[in-house]
């Protein structure tokens, strides 16, 4: 599938600020599942082009200004070709060992209550048969319910509500599968959401976070709880870490003494695959 995504952040600064800082993983990689084709990163118009690779793999950029603004517009745009493989990433070129995903964090540490759904989720059958049961109960154990939880509810407090979004989601399937002993980590990116007039569709939005598990053999797997799937042609991975908020894709501060408003659109839609040869002449 041939993906065209539009993500612009707008921050506006009440009173002006003096200064700025932003952490930018706003660029999406190759890899066994999808294809940059063009992809531009700009903040206020300004082209965003030194971008490196940290530990884990994922392109990351600084921008500053000590100059007074009133607001900054990060724009990520561009066209992605994603490719169906059952949720199988496989093994990534990465200086981090996957078993940094093994690592406890605030937000996805166990109690006796993720600890039974991870007992509950073994399988005979090997690691792989068990990530696909503890999906499934994951989903089953929240309903997808906007504005209960927000960006600091921890896994273990989403599951003792019942319910949440994406993020709660990912975070109690990440800390239930790091007690089964799977390297598993937090992916941010964007997803292509048709809608679907059955009545248990997701109103999910386009930007999206779901989990990725390493399995001996195979390498890194999709799962997103939230649609008890693994991850498909409809995905576009952005940025990962060991919960949503080291995979954030954009964090910033600012030097001010007023308040911060933030908008973010996020469109996602398909256009037609090129050919090989007018792929090869880009």
């Amino acid at each position: 599938m041939r993906l065209s995504i539009r993500h612009e952040t707008r921050y506006l600064y009440e009173g002006n600020a003096q200064g700025a800082t932003m952490r930018l993983r706003l660029k999406p990689t190759d890899s066994a599942v999808q294809a940059v084709r063009d992809w531009r990163v700009t903040v206020n118009g300004d082209p965003i082009e030194s971008f490196a690779v940290n530990s884990y793999g994922v392109p990351e950029a600084l921008w500053r200004t000590g100059q007074k603004i009133n607001e900054a517009v990060v724009l990520a745009e561009g066209t992605v070709e994603t490719i169906d493989r059952a949720g199988i990433i496989g093994f990534c070129d990465e200086a981090a060992s996957p078993r940094i995903f093994l690592r406890q964090s605030d937000f996805t540490r166990t109690n006796d209550a993720i600890a039974a759904i991870a007992g509950e989720a073994r399988s005979p059958d090997g690691m792989l048969a068990s990530l696909h049961n503890l999906s499934r109960l994951v989903h089953e154990r929240l309903i997808y319910r906007k504005d209960v939880t927000d960006a600091a509810t921890t896994a273990a407090q989403a599951l003792e509500l019942g319910s949440g979004v994406c993020q709660d989601y990912a975070h109690i399937f990440i800390a239930c599968a790091r007690q089964m002993g799977a390297p598993t980590r937090y992916v941010a990116g964007y997803v292509y959401d048709e809608g679907d007039e059955d009545e248990e569709a997701i109103d999910l939005g386009q930007s999206h976070g779901w989990t990725e598990s390493f399995v001996e053999g195979l390498g890194w797997i999709g799962f997103d709880p939230t649609r008890k799937i693994c991850v498909t042609d409809d995905y576009v991975r952005l940025s990962w870490g060991v919960d949503a908020f080291d995979a954030a894709p954009l964090r910033g501060v600012a030097a001010l003494s007023g308040a911060i408003g933030m908008n973010v659109d996020v469109q996602v839609s398909t256009t037609p695959l090129l050919s090989q040869s007018q792929s090869q002449q880009q």
